[in-house]
């Protein structure tokens, strides 16, 4: 609605901007826009990983991995995506595909808890907003194949006309290649939507 705001950001009418016109489409990012992550997961996983090390080489790995993911510019991202097992890989070592092994055989030892806990509902009513507004919905998200799992379990998959996971996509961002999927699945270009994301780069 006119005059009303969204996190503290006006929501503007439609036309009321001179010379811009309304986006066709909203992409949106999961992993920290949608998803916050469950500090509980980072918390059991490093206890996990530990076990898997033993006692001398977790006392060094374990410490190493949480100062990488501080300084990253996405850390939820680094947990998820490709920067764990890379760090893995230089501070073990070891292969990126033993890198990759070795952190999904720390996540099946007794794992209880999930990454993506959670809905941030602020954001939900946003979504909401948009699809009144008439626009189409999407989420793009660097994932492992398991987010449409995660958004039907949290029961808000219906507010996604399409959903682009990159593992099922053969394309991450941030290639422009997974928004292109994407926009071309709502029917529209990327000069005709807008992404939102945790990640100003």
């Amino acid at each position: 609605r006119a005059g009303m705001s969204v996190l503290g950001v006006p929501v503007p009418s439609r036309g009321s901007i001179p010379g811009q016109r309304d986006p066709y489409a909203v992409l949106i990012d999961a992993g920290g826009v949608v998803l916050p992550p469950n500090p509980l997961f980072f918390i059991a996983q490093m206890e996990r990983l530990g076990r898997v090390l033993g006692h001398d080489e977790a006392s060094t790995i374990v410490p190493a991995l949480i100062g990488k993911a501080a300084t990253a510019t996405d850390p939820a991202g680094f947990w998820v995506g490709h920067g764990v097992h890379l760090c893995l890989a230089d501070l073990l070592r070891i292969s990126y595909a033993q890198a990759v092994s070795l952190w999904a055989v720390a996540g099946r030892r007794g794992g209880q808890h999930e990454l993506w806990a959670g809905l941030d509902r602020e954001i939900i009513d946003v979504i909401q907003l948009c699809r009144r507004a008439g626009h189409r919905v999407g989420m793009v998200s660097n994932s492992d194949g398991t987010l449409c799992a995660i958004l039907e379990r949290l029961r808000v998959r219906d507010l996604f006309d399409v959903v682009v996971d990159s593992h099922d996509a053969g394309v991450a961002k941030p290639s422009p290649e997974i928004f292109e999927l994407a926009a071309s699945a709502l029917g529209s270009s990327v000069g005709e939507c807008v992404f939102v994301g945790d990640d100003p780069h």
